[in-house]
């Protein structure tokens, strides 16, 4: 599934009251003013947070992924 835009800027809106990003607004070269975001230290530290979270959940699957695999390949399915 791909992200939609109005999905992102809804949700950099919400980083950004939240304190975890802040935005400014730059000039383009020929264009409209970008606005262009920045991350908090907030924002690294709770990024950091998620991140661990996300290791310890992978390492949680693969234990699961390694258990199953040794018990197909064992062809025994009992797991004790």
């Amino acid at each position: 599934d791909e992200l939609s835009i109005s999905t992102l800027y809804r949700n950099l809106r919400k980083m950004e009251a939240e304190k975890l990003v802040l935005s400014s607004w730059e000039k383009s070269e020929g264009g409209p003013r970008k606005r262009v975001y920045t991350i908090t230290d907030e924002g690294k530290k709770s990024l950091e947070e998620y991140i661990n979270f996300l290791k310890f959940r992978k390492s949680l699957m693969d234990k699961l992924i390694n258990t199953y695999e040794n018990k197909i390949n064992d062809n025994n399915m009992e797991v004790k």
